[in-house]
This record gives structure tokens, sequence and C-alpha cells, in this order.
């Protein structure tokens, strides 16, 4: 598995492409897409902490900033006016 931030990035856009707009019928399916997305994430930020133990905090910069990028991404899912939340 390629765990670089552009591969992540583009493994979230396959999901949300599959998936199309969020709704009731597939938010089992999104909400676990997502959750192997935040893995990842999880993952590319250990490490990157291991290799380049930063001075102060628990994550890195590229960690944050990639958490960032999905985030912004996630909140432009379409979801058909329904009350769906992949924060929780």
């Amino acid at each position: 598995m390629d765990l670089n931030h552009n591969a992540i990035l583009r493994r979230l856009d396959y999901v949300i492409a599959r998936n199309g707009e969020a709704s009731e019928r597939n938010e089992f399916d999104f909400f676990a897409d997502v959750q192997q997305i935040i893995i990842q994430l999880e993952i590319y930020d250990r490490i990157h902490y291991v290799r380049n133990i930063p001075e102060s905090g628990e994550h890195i910069v590229e960690g944050i900033a990639l958490a960032n990028d999905i985030i912004a991404i996630l909140e432009e899912i379409p979801d058909g006016g329904n009350d769906l939340n992949f924060f929780q």
C-alpha cells in the first residue's frame, strides 16, 4: 500500500467517485471506506513521526496537513440534504 500524501488523497477521491452523493443507502459503505482512509492517515503520521521525531507535539506537520486536506474534501461531499456526519 502506498502511504504518501497524494496516494491517500487519490484513494479518497476514488471512494467519493465510487459512492457518489452521500445518502442513507450508501452510508455504511461510505463510512467504512472513509474509516480506511483515516487509518491510512494515522499510519502515515506515525511513520513520519518515527522517521522525523519533532521537537514538540505528537503529530508531524505533514500529517496535520494531510488531515486538513481530507477534512476539506469530506466537507465537499454532496449529501442530498441528508444529515450524515463522517466526523463522528
